[in-house]
């Protein structure tokens, strides 16, 4: 699926952890209550629609490492729409 303006901008997540999370979708209104995302840390997480911007405000900090954010659509006829973006979180952060 086509994203943009991913924030953050940089997948390194510094001192804010866990980061505010979000991007701006150009999917017909009617399909966004369908989106589903989930993190390699808390599995399924809430996300909030704000016209076309999806935001995502996560309740833990996500562990040091590499961690992951999945997000789907069904598209019809038993296929999906996917957007997936890696984070990492180092050891001195």
């Amino acid at each position: 699926m086509a994203v943009r303006d991913f924030t953050p901008a940089d997948p390194k997540i510094g001192s804010k952890n866990p980061p505010s999370i979000g991007f701006t979708v150009d999917w017909p209104e009617t399909n966004r209550d369908r989106l589903t995302c989930y993190t390699s840390n808390l599995g399924k997480v809430a996300n909030e629609r704000l016209g076309p911007r999806i935001e995502i405000r996560l309740p833990e900090a996500f562990p040091k490492g590499r961690s992951r954010l999945n997000c789907t659509i069904p598209a019809g006829d038993g296929r999906w729409h996917w957007f997936g973006r890696q984070l990492y979180v180092g050891s001195g952060s």
